[in-house]
């Protein structure tokens, strides 16, 4: 009983910190938007220019670091080139794997 009991108690207390520093964390972070936005202002027009393509720049590397990682997209691109190679060697349609149901059912052997 002692072990539920504690065992609840933490999940509760964990629930509990959790709360109170994702808020500490948004305001931490509406500060440092302020913050940086007063330092946006105070640029000239040039400079603005360079920040937003810099910044556009750095969301678009993002958005392709995230899409190199992502190994749903990679496994299904993959695929796709599998596809491809199969269909350039001349491999019977219907002997080509195109889905990932078809790549479970060739190593379960159905």
């Amino acid at each position: 009983m002692g072990a539920v009991v504690g065992s609840s108690v933490a999940r509760l207390a964990t629930e509990h910190a959790k709360r109170i520093l994702q808020a500490e964390a948004e305001a931490f972070a509406a500060r440092l938007r302020a913050k940086y936005d007063r330092m946006v202002t105070s640029l000239d027009d040039e400079l603005k220019r360079q920040l937003a393509n810099l910044e556009a720049e750095m969301l678009r590397l993002g958005e392709l670091t995230a899409a190199a990682f992502d190994l749903q997209v990679n496994a299904q691109l993959l695929l796709l080139r599998s596809i491809h190679l199969a269909d350039a060697y001349g491999v019977r349609p219907q002997l080509i794997i195109r889905t990932t149901e078809d790549v479970d059912a060739y190593i379960r052997g159905v």
